[in-house]
């Protein structure tokens, strides 16, 4: 058996009966886990994608009809929203108007004494309107 000198021995008991004093623990600092940013390759839009739209090229087209009788005539239709034009009367009893409009097929009806709203009889071409009464047909 191995001897314990008495010194030693009477500092083991002190360092037993001394409170332990606490010792804060030291911060470190952690390294945060930071994500890589995802950076998608930029795209560069080429200047010109596909030409530019021309806009159709707008034709005078005149709307007549023969009414000697009517105070006034009007013509409204798809290709302003149904709105009001009036027609000008001439000397021989024809009302016409002269609106631009792109090429295409629009539907109207004139309007005559601000009340009845009519088929151009001259124009024998027509289509339903959807309301059960058919509108008359322009072709640009």
């Amino acid at each position: 058996m191995a001897k314990v000198s008495t010194n030693n021995a009477k500092t083991v008991a002190k360092s037993a009966e001394k409170p332990v004093k606490k010792v804060a623990a030291a911060k470190v600092a952690t390294p945060k886990a930071v994500a890589p940013k995802a950076t998608a390759p930029k795209e560069v839009a080429p200047k010109s994608v596909a030409p530019k739209a021309v806009k159709a090229k707008e034709v005078e087209t005149e709307f007549k009809v023969f009414a000697p009788g009517s105070g006034t005539v009007e013509v409204a239709g798809d290709f302003n929203s149904w709105k009001r034009v009036a027609l000008k009367k001439g000397k021989d009893g024809n009302w016409s108007v002269k609106i631009k409009l792109a090429p295409g097929t629009y539907q109207y009806k004139v309007i005559f004494d601000g009340t009845s709203w009519e088929l151009d009889h001259a124009n024998p071409e027509r289509v339903p309107s959807g309301n059960g009464s058919e509108n008359s047909v322009k072709h640009v």
